[in-house]
Parts: C-alpha cells; structure tokens; sequence
C-alpha cells in the first residue's frame, strides 16, 4: 500500500502527517481510505457530511473506520505479537471494502 498522490502531497517533508480542509476532500481520490473510529457509527458520520462524504473513496464504499480498539492499536503499532492479531480481524476488513462489499 501506498499514500495517494493527494495525501503525499499534503504531508511537508520530515513530517508523519499533513492536513486537508474538509473543503478540499472531493480531490483526495484514493483506491481505499482507512481510519479508525473513535465510537461505532463514525464512519456513517463522515459519509453523511456535506464535505468529507465527497471524498470519492467513501462515496464510493471504499471506506473502512476500525471500531475496536485493541484492532486499531496492533494496526498502528505492530509487534511480531500482534500481527497474526491484525491478519485475523483486519485484514478481512480490508479486503471487503476494497472488493466495495
């Protein structure tokens, strides 16, 4: 996996992580966008908006916000423990909402 050109754009060089104005999230076109949720139903939210649901990968279904918190942390911090973990509940995840099912 790598970043869309619209995500690479917007990270500074030396930086982890950029931002993007809600106002701009139509042009952030990606194959798949994959976030976590701080509460269940957070995706729907971000679909739902006027702005972020324009963003052509969760307009389209592309779309995955992990709900569990113990997923989301072996994720974004894998340990040689935690990735069977992450192949097992993720992963799957994944894969449905790149097939856009």
């Amino acid at each position: 996996m790598k970043d869309a050109p619209a995500v690479a754009g917007a990270i500074k060089p030396g930086e982890f992580y950029g931002q993007v104005s809600a106002e701009r999230a139509a042009g952030l076109d990606s194959d798949v966008m994959l976030t976590w949720a701080e509460a269940k139903g957070d995706l729907k939210t971000f679909a739902d908006d006027k702005l972020i649901g324009r963003m052509p990968a969760i307009a389209s279904g592309h779309a995955y916000a992990e709900e569990d918190k113990h997923v989301s942390l072996a994720v974004t911090n894998p340990t040689p423990l935690s990735i069977p973990f992450v192949i097992d509940r993720f992963v799957p995840q994944v894969a449905k909402v790149v097939d856009g099912s």
